[in-house]
């Protein structure tokens, strides 16, 4: 009786290997878009990540390595800041004399800011020159000019 040939065995298509992969970009991890959305919603890394199902460090981790990831990410940042400043001018003109004050501030300065003038000097003092009484009151916390005026002409 004739031997019947065993079926060639197919081979398994090989897994190609991280360091001989051409494509540079890396994988985007399945939690990036959860945690994006939700931190623009939140402005909170911590609430994101929980949400995402990660954990902080795994989001900053990302974030140091992965340029376009840090991009994204101060984009959901900047679009929650645009957010709340929408919603603190709606509060502002509806039923918040302090709050329109404060955006009014903030936005535009030069009109609104508390004004403070300050005046500064500046005193040579040759500490050499000096008593040890005299060092020892700038030493506690006395201002040069004080300690130097107090005990001049005597």
């Amino acid at each position: 009786m004739p031997k019947t040939a065993k079926p060639a065995k197919t081979a398994k298509p090989a897994k190609a290997s991280r360091a001989g992969s051409t494509d540079s970009t890396p994988k985007k991890p399945d939690w990036e878009d959860r945690f994006l959305t939700l931190l623009e919603s939140t402005f909170s890394v911590a609430s994101a990540a929980a949400g995402a199902g990660i954990d902080r460090g795994t989001a900053y981790k990302r974030r140091e390595c992965h340029p376009d990831f840090r991009a994204k990410w101060e984009a959901a940042l900047a679009n929650a800041m645009d957010a709340l400043e929408e919603a603190a001018y709606r509060r502002a003109r509806e039923m918040s004399d302090t709050l329109a004050i404060f955006l009014l501030k903030t936005r535009r300065p030069d009109l609104y800011r508390d004004r403070q003038d300050v005046t500064t000097t500046t005193m040579a003092v040759n500490y050499a020159d000096l008593t040890d009484e005299q060092l020892q009151r700038i030493a506690n916390g006395e201002h040069p000019a004080t300690v130097i005026s107090s005990t001049s002409g005597r």
